[in-house]
């Protein structure tokens, strides 16, 4: 099969400050997403735990037209541009909630690296592969 999913949980128990506009109660979660030669290939979508790929995420990037099926590799408005540095969010995410960050390579070489940011600290870094 040609795509790849990389399914990362991660609880957020990380305590509130100051740094984001989020609520008391939840934390500002930002993904840094580098991407390589063929960023076209790159699908990713957040979602909470247990719900795997569907047509609801509660935030997606990259190549839209990827998808959770993997099997588009045609390059859309919605891609990212090759060799680049890309940010998303924050998004304010509910503390002790898990949630599923899926990651989908239409090719299946793997693609992105994305670096997670929980209140501005560095907190993952999950590599596609």
């Amino acid at each position: 099969m040609k795509n790849l999913i990389l399914f990362s949980l991660f609880s957020f128990l990380c305590i509130q400050n100051g740094y984001s506009q989020c609520a008391a109660g939840e934390s500002a979660v930002t993904f840094i997403m580098h991407t390589d030669a063929w960023a076209y290939e790159n699908y990713w979508q957040l979602n909470v735990s247990g719900t795997g790929c569907n047509a609801a995420p509660l935030a997606e990037g990259a190549n839209l037209n990827v998808g959770c099926s993997g099997t588009e590799s045609t390059n859309s408005a919605n891609g990212y541009n090759n060799n680049a540095t890309y940010t998303e969010g924050p998004f304010c995410l509910t503390v002790g909630t898990s949630y599923e960050l899926i990651f989908v390579d239409s090719y299946g070489d793997g693609g992105l690296v994305i670096e997670v940011l929980e209140d501005g600290a560095l907190t993952h870094v999950y590599t596609g592969s």
